[in-house]
């Protein structure tokens, strides 16, 4: 790991330990956690915030690029073209989730389908705070990482609110796996993995319409192939050929939402804990 890296690390463990300090100051909150207005606040600051410094100027540079004229569109060939719709039309994971999740906070005051949404968030957030950003030796320079108050919440020149995006993902979810009511581990599963199934179906449908090959959730070659591909490192460091690497990833992805919504139903059903006598007593604190 070369050196540098251990800045990042740094920030990592940063982020987990906002993570274990929510966990046990959580039963203090549960007034203020389970209070509409509370998330409704909370989403508005984000969304404004990710508006403000990456998604208004996304969306002001896709619609800049439909009215030019003087160019020839062809984001099937162009990666700059492709990464200007890939953007507005949040067609990677991680910034699609970093509005949908506030979104379904704000609309969806019983948090139920904001806990569809979670595993992909957690998924996100967890693969680049504590994998990425610690353990890519390209991270710094591919990123311009920087330990500033600016690169922390703004990002840097084509990599707007990195940081922050990647650490409201993981922490965003994480509090509202533990503060919403129990329910059937089936249900949340199901409906996990159809949430999933439906973003992927509407990436589908953008990358047909507009032609964007870049960016796109690993649904194209060129995610996986290419060198500036979001995906070409799995295929680098695993070895394993296309048609091998892509399908494992995607059944990895369906393992993960099960896991994350077992981790919830652990957390936040009481009865499962009913046959581990010694957690009783501190669960039962916990959840008083």
């Amino acid at each position: 790991m070369k050196a540098m890296n251990w800045q990042c690390f740094g920030l990592s463990s940063i982020v987990l330990m906002m993570a274990v300090v929510m966990i046990f100051t959580n039963k203090f909150l549960k007034k203020l956690l389970n209070f509409y207005f509370f998330w409704l606040g909370l989403s508005l600051l984000i969304i404004s915030w990710f508006i403000a410094f990456r998604f208004g100027y996304s969306w002001k540079t896709y619609h800049q690029y439909l009215r030019n004229k003087t160019i020839t569109k062809d984001p099937i060939n162009n990666y700059e073209q492709s990464i200007i719709i890939s953007k507005a039309l949040l067609l990677d994971i991680s910034p699609a989730i970093g509005v949908l999740l506030p979104l379904s906070l704000i609309f969806d005051p019983s948090r139920t389908f904001a806990r569809f949404i979670c595993p992909l968030a957690l998924i996100s957030g967890i693969t680049t705070i504590f994998i990425q950003m610690p353990f890519d030796p390209n991270f710094i320079n591919e990123l311009d990482f920087q330990w500033t108050a600016k690169w922390i919440f703004i990002g840097s020149e084509g990599n707007e609110i990195y940081f922050l995006l990647h650490a409201v993902n993981f922490l965003l979810p994480l509090s509202v796996y533990l503060n919403t009511p129990k329910g059937k581990i089936s249900f949340f599963v199901l409906w996990g993995i159809v949430f999933t199934l439906a973003f992927y179906f509407y990436v589908f449908i953008c990358t047909t319409i507009t032609g964007c090959r870049w960016n796109i959730s690993g649904l194209g070659k060129n995610d996986w192939c290419d060198k500036r591909g979001e995906y070409n490192a799995v295929v680098s460091i695993t070895k394993l050929p296309i048609i091998i690497c892509i399908p494992a990833v995607y059944i990895l992805l369906f393992v993960f939402i099960f896991i994350f919504c077992y981790i919830k139903y652990v957390l936040t059903d009481k009865f499962c804990w009913k046959y581990c006598g010694k957690f009783n007593k501190w669960y039962a604190w916990y959840k008083a």
